[in-house]
């Protein structure tokens, strides 16, 4: 990672900036090893470049979250649609028809996954989002983490 010049404080949460993936401080992996769905791996901070501003005096040990658990979401409950399909290699690229989530509690907005065995994953129609539960907020939250960011964008359905 390539620290930004000026930045002097390490949140809980890092995002390093290519895709979804998230870096996190040991006190944050302590919270989140609570749930399933993701493996740690432990983040190798270098010095920065000479001439370049320098992160914080001392760095925290960091760990990149690797997601695990891939599910799909319930065509039938979801508002989504498929945009189109490779002919090639048969990938599909989907999108959230609906963006107006949520629609007071009414199921058929947004994201609908089935309730089993979630807790941190990723959703194969939308592989560039990490999802989670809403316990796995709550504990963020709980814990008063920095800056960790959430957005809901559906349901867990049992």
């Amino acid at each position: 990672m390539e620290w930004e010049q000026g930045a002097s404080v390490v949140g809980d949460f890092v995002w390093p900036g290519f895709g979804f993936e998230v870096v996190v401080t040991d006190v944050a992996a302590e919270v989140l090893q609570t749930f399933e769905g993701f493996e740690l791996s432990p983040v190798e901070v270098r010095a920065p470049f000479r001439g370049r501003s320098g992160g914080p005096h001392e760095w925290p040990r960091l760990n990149e979250v690797w997601v695990t658990r891939w599910v799909h979401l319930d065509q039938d409950r979801s508002a989504v649609r498929r945009v189109s399909i490779c002919a090639t290699c048969g990938n599909e690229i989907w999108e959230v028809a609906d963006d107006e989530w949520p629609r007071d509690g009414r199921s058929g907005a947004g994201i609908s996954v089935a309730a089993k065995d979630l807790g941190i994953f990723r959703v194969r129609e939308f592989p560039g989002w990490a999802f989670c539960t809403d316990a796995v907020v709550e504990a963020v939250q709980a814990a008063g983490l920095t800056n960790a960011g959430f957005r809901e964008v559906g349901e867990v359905v049992s």
